[in-house]
């Protein structure tokens, strides 16, 4: 009932924690969501892949390497494939991830259990050289992979393996982010950590078609200073800056959501920032922990007229932090349509039946209290205070309740 009569206060507009996700061992790394937001996929440092329900809150399954190759985790999304694909790519969801010691792993999740199996542990880079970013291609099913120390692979995947196609090289800065650039155009998009520079890559021939060089970075990045600065790719200076208060030079993750609307912003006091892009109203901070609490990782998703926000600690308890945005009349599918509404106006006719037969308990302690607190005027005190709906019937047994109470009376 109280969270119920909860809901009613709660604004259309602010996001919500709604899960507190408890039972990482260290920093998290990496945060996605399912395509209609069922699952979350995290993982970090304590090298295990969980995969939490978002009805329930609970770990429904961890990956996790037994022969302990993987190291760290470091990128992971789900995947999904056309079903005009051969029976092993099938609608069903995929996971792709990379660690620290070079490792590329997919696990897909089978139709009749639900469950992830493990369907490929490849070794791709160096095993001190680990898995930086990496995107997929349903259109091409091509996967393009890139490295700390400055290497980019483009591989064909086929029936559950991955056929290596080119691999190329960038010795001046690290390979941060990697993008199939969409529209049927057979390009990919490499984005320098250190230089700013924006490589676009033909993936037949790994030839480089054009590179820009900004002053900073591109989209919505750290400035590692006082906040994050969003960059349009035809500008080499910030049209928006986000000011989050900054102590320490740690990299942290910002992301969109809502469609490009808002930016989420990671911080290192214990806080999560949601701006809006046009900086139209004050920013949300979200609570994730302590004010010494590092939130370097963060996600978006949003489905069925909700949405939904992820934040990761790497400090403290290590916790992730759901939290939702209600909009709309709509509903998740794991409520019943209505069910809530009638719960909530049920309970409120439940509570004003009590208050109503409990009147005459609780309505005459509360008004001599507080005519005990609030100074009388003479004008006040010829008011008709003493009625049969207060329960009295005489201006002497008001004043035998005012001396059972302690409170003073006034002189008339």
């Amino acid at each position: 009932m109280f969270n119920l009569l909860k809901s009613l206060f709660r604004s259309p507009t602010k996001y919500y924690l709604v899960k507190r996700l408890k039972g990482s061992k260290g920093p998290v790394n990496a945060l996605a969501f399912n395509r209609d937001v069922t699952l979350l996929a995290s993982g970090g440092d304590d090298e295990i892949v969980r995969i939490w329900e978002i009805a329930t809150g609970n770990v429904c399954q961890q990956l996790l390497d037994l022969t302990g190759r993987w190291g760290q985790i470091t990128c992971l999304a789900f995947v999904y494939h056309d079903s005009s694909t051969t029976a092993l790519l099938s609608e069903c969801q995929w996971i792709f991830f990379g660690s620290g010691r070079g490792m590329f792993t997919l696990y897909h999740q089978m139709k009749d259990t639900k469950e992830f199996v493990q369907i490929l542990n490849k070794q791709i880079f160096a095993a001190g050289d680990s898995v930086e970013s990496f995107d997929y291609s349903p259109r091409t099913r091509q996967l393009a992979v890139t490295s700390h120390y400055g290497h980019l692979s483009l591989y064909n995947f086929f029936n559950g393996e991955l056929y290596l196609v080119w691999s190329k090289a960038f010795p001046d800065y690290i390979p941060r982010a990697v993008r199939f650039q969409q529209g049927g155009i057979n390009r990919v998009v490499v984005f320098g950590l250190e230089t700013g520079r924006l490589t676009f890559l033909d993936t037949e021939t790994a030839l480089e078609i054009n590179s820009k060089v900004f002053s900073s970075a591109i989209y919505l990045v750290d400035n590692m200073a006082d906040g994050f600065d969003l960059y349009p790719p035809n500008r080499t200076s910030a049209i928006q800056k986000f000011k989050v208060a900054t102590s320490r030079k740690y990299v942290k993750q910002a992301v969109f959501a809502e469609k490009g609307k808002l930016a989420v912003c990671g911080s290192d006091h214990g806080l999560a920032y949601i701006f809006d892009i046009n900086l139209s109203c004050i920013p949300q901070r979200l609570n994730h922990g302590k004010g010494d609490e590092l939130i370097q990782t963060v996600e978006s998703a949003s489905a069925n007229g909700n949405h939904f926000i992820a934040t990761g600690s790497s400090g403290g308890n290590f916790d992730i932090c759901l939290w939702e945005r209600f909009a709309g009349s709509q509903r998740r599918k794991t409520r019943v349509s209505g069910q809530p509404t009638v719960l909530t106006a049920a309970n409120v006719i439940v509570l004003c039946i009590l208050c109503f037969a409990t009147l005459d308990k609780w309505l005459p302690p509360t008004v001599q209290v507080i005519r005990g607190l609030v100074p009388e005027s003479e004008e006040s005190m010829n008011l008709p205070w003493n009625t049969e709906f207060f329960g009295y019937s005489s201006p002497e047994q008001d004043a035998d309740d005012k001396k059972a109470l302690g409170v003073p009376l006034a002189s008339r």
